[in-house]
């Protein structure tokens, strides 16, 4: 039953012509792939441009990251400060640029994209294309020296302390010697 819904749905987009319709508002992202080291922050520097013949009002830009591992959405708003962006109305033909600093914070393969929803519902959202951030852990990132820090710091503390107990005994075994 979802199946013909679904078809039936098709159906009526195309013959309304809405199904090969371009998008109202195109949304590119810069790069298709970025090679990142987790904790390292990235500009994503995105072109939002009216391809309708009217103005768009005001448009709001949101970022998305997807986990595929995870099968789900990751939470973007760890990944950026700036979730949402407000964007000034387009006239047709026209473009704006808008800008994320985007800072992973958890190693693998993600996919970022960002979504323009105009004011104007019949306009409809426009989606950029997937940017693919492979994440790597580097080497000397605080979760690979985490272990010898928690190891050293407590001996190197230990040893401090062990040298001024030792200082302070002799300095008073000297003071009782001399009484």
């Amino acid at each position: 039953m979802r199946r013909s819904a679904a078809t039936v749905t098709l159906l009526v987009m195309v013959l309304a012509g809405v199904a090969d319709a371009a998008p109202a508002i195109e949304v590119e992202i810069g790069q298709d792939h970025v090679d990142a080291v987790l904790g390292e922050t990235h500009v994503l520097e995105v072109t939002i441009r009216n391809e309708a013949d009217r103005p768009t009002g005001p448009l709001l830009g949101h970022l998305v990251v997807v986990d595929p591992g995870a099968e789900g959405s990751a939470d973007a708003e760890d990944w950026t400060d700036t979730l949402t962006v407000r964007i000034a109305g387009l006239d047709p033909g026209e473009s704006s640029n808008a800008a994320w600093n985007v800072t992973p914070i958890s190693a693998g393969k993600f996919l970022v994209m960002v979504v323009v929803a105009p004011e104007d519902p019949a306009l409809g959202p426009g989606v950029s294309a997937n940017t693919v951030f492979d994440v790597v852990q580097s080497a000397g990132s605080l979760q690979a020296s985490v272990l010898p820090i928690a190891i050293a710091g407590p001996l190197v503390v230990g040893g401090f302390l062990g040298i001024l107990m030792r200082r302070e005994r002799r300095r008073v075994e000297r003071l009782f010697a001399t009484v």
